[in-house]
This record gives structure tokens, C-alpha cells and sequence, in this order.
């Protein structure tokens, strides 16, 4: 008897071809895929780092802007302060400017009385004279 050649041989053979080429390029496929993966992770730390830094120098800037803050506060505080002093200093030179006023007052009244005294003596004087 002759033997049956098997059609399903060679055809077998030619989908195990394709299918390691098939199978070769997804590997490929697949590995440039996890170089990629690897060259974003890296980006992404490297991001993450300059992310951090700068964050620590905003928050180094804050922390700065708190304490100038702080002192302008303070230094607002004592200006308050200070004007008040200067306020119970005006309201100290009033009263006293209000007391030499009354005082040259009396001062004029007087002179004025004098003259007045010593142009009557005066005159009683020319007269008798």
C-alpha cells in the first residue's frame, strides 16, 4: 500500500513559522515597550526630584515671607505705638501753648496797665513842671 501524504504536515510547518515570527515580533514589540516604560520611569523620577527641590525653595521662600512678615507686624506695632506718643506729646504742647497764651495775655494786660500808670505820671509831671 502506498502511503497517504499527510497535507497537514507542511501546513502545520508554515503556521509554527508564522507563529514564531508572529511571536518574535511581539517580543520585540514587547521589549521596546519596556524600554520605553523604563526611560518614563526615570523622566518621572528625575521629574518627581525637581518637582521636590522646588517645592523645598517655595516653601524656604514662605517660611522667609512669615518671618519679614513678622517683623513688618512688629515694626508696625512700635510706629502704632510711637504715634501715640507723639499724639500725648502734641496734646502736652497744646495745653502748654494754651497756658503761654493766657500767660502773655496777663503779660500784655500788665504792660498795657503800666504804660497806661506811667503816661498818667508822665503827663501829672509835665504838668507840674
Amino acid at each position: 500500500m502506498a502511503k497517504k501524504q499527510s497535507t497537514a504536515g507542511p501546513s502545520e510547518q508554515w503556521f509554527r513559522e508564522q507563529t514564531n515570527v508572529i511571536l518574535e515580533q511581539m517580543n520585540s514589540q514587547f521589549t521596546l515597550v519596556l524600554e520605553s516604560h523604563h526611560g518614563l520611569r526615570e523622566e518621572i523620577r528625575q521629574l518627581r526630584e525637581r518637582t521636590d527641590e522646588r517645592f523645598g525653595l517655595v516653601d524656604a521662600k514662605i517660611e522667609g515671607l512669615k518671618v519679614g512678615q513678622d517683623a513688618l507686624r512688629h515694626d508696625v506695632e512700635g510706629l502704632k505705638a510711637g504715634q501715640e506718643g507723639l499724639k500725648a506729646g502734641q496734646d502736652a504742647l497744646r495745653h502748654d501753648v494754651g497756658e503761654l497764651k493766657v500767660g502773655l495775655k496777663a503779660v500784655r494786660e500788665d504792660l498795657a496797665a503800666h504804660r497806661a500808670d506811667t503816661e498818667v505820671h508822665h503827663r501829672g509831671r509835665r504838668a507840674a513842671g
